[in-house]
């Protein structure tokens, strides 16, 4: 886990308008771990990782939250995610790079959108939507589309910006 997820699960919760306690009750456990979780004094485990991230709604690769200017963000509920493959390189999204992510749970035709298919990890993919299928489209010649039955698929958000790091 990286020196950031105290920080990250403190804002998740801010956000969720949640207290510690609530949290605690909510997921069947203590006030003191949840404390010692955001300020970074027991480290968040796997199972722990995966119950924020179910609990918040957010993906488990959820790095980051940032305030951006008003001009790019006109409401609604935004997360930075970290890019760690190469599978939509030609949409100028390499890996190392941070998309900002709009929280939505339905996306237009051809738009990149933040999936998780069958409860996985997240993946970025371009979506078309056809005969109750939904089929993720990678920009990247190498790599082949997939297609899933739309149950297995949740939309998590939109990408509406890339961030490159330059390393």
């Amino acid at each position: 886990m990286s020196d950031e997820t105290g920080i990250v699960l403190t804002r998740l919760r801010e956000a969720a308008g949640k207290t510690q306690e609530q949290v605690a009750d909510d997921l069947d456990t203590d006030q003191t771990l949840v404390s010692k979780h955001e300020r970074g004094a027991a480290v968040v485990g796997r199972k722990w990782l995966e119950r924020y991230a179910e609990y918040y709604g957010v993906p488990e690769e959820i790095i980051d939250w940032q305030e951006v200017p008003a001009d790019t963000v006109r409401g609604g509920d935004y997360f930075l995610l970290e890019v760690t493959g190469d599978s939509m390189i030609e949409a100028f999204i390499p890996p190392s790079s941070r998309v900002l992510v709009r929280r939505q749970e339905q996306v237009d035709q051809g738009d990149i959108a933040v999936v998780i298919v069958n409860g996985e990890e997240a993946t970025i993919k371009h979506i078309r939507y056809e005969n109750g299928e939904v089929t993720l489209i990678p920009a990247n010649a190498r790599l082949r589309e997939t297609k899933h039955d739309a149950r297995e698929v949740r939309v998590i958000g939109k990408v509406v910006q890339t961030i490159i790091r330059h390393e």
